[in-house]
């Protein structure tokens, strides 16, 4: 598939500018609320046509096909209702601009997760794995951190970490029950944290290659080749678009091997997930506190956010973000995976397995949004990794 090119609305005269316009206008609202209702599953040719009350081929003939449909919502509701209002929230709060009372009921309406808000994550997230998409994506936002640059260097860095903290933090309280208000509180605090910039210093290079997670391994796992096949084609090619065939076939078994092991492709899904967790959590939390011994807390985070956002991790990052997107729609996914994780940290010696307050919730959630929201702006802006990071971190973890 060639790079996206939206085409222009016709510039002739007459009753069909007119029309093409309102169809036009038609398929976007349609996609935009069924991309927030129903997610990217349930978005296609169908589903918008239906929804805008219009014939399938009138679709047909606008839009190549479903990304091009993707791109075109981005581009003329998302940029507009959400990465603008996005960008002003960052820059009033690194700025001083306006009453911390009105900073917070701006930065409080992201949180309302409204229709284009909705969207726009469905979208954000389906760029980990539809690169077309992604490219598209990363203009509109390119510019943001350049604009963000032309301030100052430190300026451009604390808006990039701002940006980053924002997303993932929706993308995680979309997923969770959260206490909203506690969400704002405890957002709000770390970005206002960063109006003042902390020290640059230069940040070791590290051996940070248990990152890359390797292969799942029979250790793990008896059914190790489809657990490895299923994060390989989920990672390619997103959850729904992964068959149990294509993923049989990448393993090279027979799709009733597959069966005979896993009533579902979800659960499929789930266990490979487990297993890369398992290991993550792991290895992670031995190289994090390496790294605290060696250089502090604050560069060491710095470190951790870096290493998160190199190219070669857009696997794992895909995997991870096509999970997130997942559990939006499925609260019995986030349930497995949150029962999984706390049965890890506490066999990990980290936590004693305790259920959580909702102060404890809100404090978790947002210290992994920074590296999920690390995960979604690595394959939309690759020269953040090049970022002197510790001007924020040693401001909020020294």
């Amino acid at each position: 598939m060639g790079s996206l090119e939206i085409a222009d609305t016709p510039q002739s005269l007459g009753i069909k500018v007119t029309l093409r316009e309102r169809n036009d206008d038609l398929v976007r609202d349609a996609t935009v609320t069924l991309l927030s209702q129903l997610g990217l599953e349930s978005t296609n040719y169908n589903s918008v046509a239906q929804a805008a009350g219009l014939s399938n081929s009138v679709l047909r003939k606008r839009f190549r096909n479903r990304e091009e449909m993707l791109a075109d919502a981005w581009l003329t509701r998302c940029v507009e209702n959400f990465l603008q209002p996005l960008d002003s929230v960052i820059k009033e709060i690194l700025t001083f601009d306006n009453a911390e009372t009105e900073q917070r009921s701006h930065l409080a309406e992201f949180l309302e997760l409204k229709q284009s808000c909705c969207a726009a994550l469905e979208i954000l997230a389906a760029t980990a794995s539809l690169p077309d998409l992604q490219s598209l994506v990363a203009q509109t936002i390119q510019p943001l951190f350049s604009d963000a640059k032309s301030t100052s260097k430190s300026f451009e860095v604390r808006y990039v970490f701002c940006f980053q903290f924002i997303i993932g933090t929706l993308f995680h309280s979309r997923a969770q029950r959260l206490n909203q208000s506690l969400v704002v509180d405890g957002l709000y605090e770390i970005l206002k944290t960063l109006r003042e910039p902390g020290e640059e210093s230069s940040i070791p290079q590290v051996d940070a290659s248990f990152l890359e997670g390797g292969p799942i391994v029979p250790e793990q796992s008896s059914q190790h080749e489809l657990l490895n096949a299923c994060l390989h084609c989920v990672s390619r090619y997103g959850f729904a678009q992964s068959t149990t065939r294509m993923i049989a076939e990448t393993a090279g078994v027979s799709e009733g091997k597959l069966f005979a092991h896993f009533p579902s492709k979800l659960n499929l899904f789930m266990a490979a997930l487990e297993a890369q967790i398992e290991y993550g959590f792991s290895v992670n939390l031995q190289a994090l506190d390496k790294w605290i011994g060696e250089y502090g807390s604050a560069v060491a985070s710095a470190i951790m956010l870096r290493e998160y956002q190199r190219a070669n991790l857009d696997e794992q990052r895909a995997v991870q973000i096509e999970f997130l997107r997942l559990a939006w729609h499925r609260e019995d996914v986030y349930e497995r995976r949150n029962e999984f994780v706390r049965n890890t940290l506490a066999k990990l010696g980290v936590t004693e397995g305790e259920t959580p307050t909702a102060e404890d919730e809100v404090k978790t959630m947002l210290r992994v949004a920074m590296s999920t929201g690390a995960m979604v702006v690595a394959g939309l802006a690759r020269t953040a990794t090049d970022l002197p990071y510790t001007i924020v971190t040693n401001r909020i973890f020294a």
